[in-house]
């Protein structure tokens, strides 16, 4: 059996033949089938599938803790996922985050592809879906109270010049319905260097640019700059604190978090999308 594409990663394939299949020789080959799992794509970094906690799920163990592990009011609660399954996505109420296991250093993104499933109804708050101390590496949020000329969908990166550029979406996706945002970097790339992907489709930038000039992300501001989801960081170690942006609260659902240290295609980000929609 050779497949005519690549296979998807992490993808499940079933294959079957029946008895009517025949060797070279012409015998018959029993009837059979088998299941099996392609390979963890080796560029996803960190992934939170958030299957009833908040583990990282890729190979590398990046696991995330609700809040500061001490305060229940910080942390988000397990609400069905964009299945209607039970206790496989988070919902944050503007007052909770997860603080990730998982540091940003100076210098260090060359390129980099970061994707949620969201869902929000709330339009009048700025609402950071994944932040590594806050946009002074990279964030990705709704309704992004940033310099973008637009502020709808966010991703706001800083490279290791300290320069900061600010990328919306022309439209917002505050519906009530679940959407696949993506942020996309690449260094190499001086047309189009950031996108914006909005259910498997290209929404941003809507013309060329070069943002960074070629440099990588990653600021000096601190040896390890830690990760939260839902809520903006300037941790510089995995305690759950040292947290800025205190109006900047996620308030409404995300779920399958991934981390990519490449920049994935846009058939692979459609492709993703194609797959996991509901």
């Amino acid at each position: 059996i050779n497949p005519t594409i690549n296979l998807f990663y992490s993808q499940t394939v079933y294959v079957a033949f029946g008895a009517s299949l025949e060797d070279y020789a012409e015998n018959p080959i029993t009837a059979a089938n088998v299941t099996f799992t392609t390979v963890i794509d080796p560029s996803l970094e960190a992934y939170y599938p958030f299957n009833g906690n908040a583990n990282d799920e890729s190979v590398n163990s990046y696991h995330g803790q609700l809040g500061d592990n001490s305060d229940n009011e910080k942390f988000p609660t397990l609400t069905s996922d964009r299945y209607g399954n039970a206790n496989k996505a988070f919902s944050f109420d503007g007052n909770d985050y997860i603080a990730l296991n998982k540091y940003v250093t100076y210098n260090s993104i060359s390129e980099i592809t970061v994707c949620a499933w969201v869902l929000s109804t709330n339009t009048s708050n700025n609402k950071f879906i994944i932040s590594f101390d806050r946009s002074e590496n990279f964030r990705l949020a709704l309704n992004d109270g940033s310099g973008s000329t637009n502020p709808n969908v966010g991703w706001d990166t800083t490279d290791s010049n300290n320069i900061t550029n600010d990328l919306g979406s022309p439209n917002s996706y505050e519906d009530g319905n679940w959407h696949h945002i993506c942020g996309w970097y690449k260094s190499s790339t001086t047309s189009d260097d950031k996108k914006i992907f909005v259910d498997g489709a290209k929404v941003a930038p809507l013309s060329s640019s070069n943002a960074h000039s070629g440099r990588n992300l990653g600021t000096n501001r601190r040896t390890e700059q830690y990760g939260f989801i839902g809520w903006g960081s300037e941790a510089p170690s995995f305690d759950g604190n040292g947290n800025v942006h205190a109006d900047d609260f996620m308030i409404g659902k995300i779920d399958d978090v991934r981390i990519y240290s490449r920049a994935l295609s846009d058939s692979e980000i459609s492709a993703l999308y194609l797959r996991e929609k509901p």
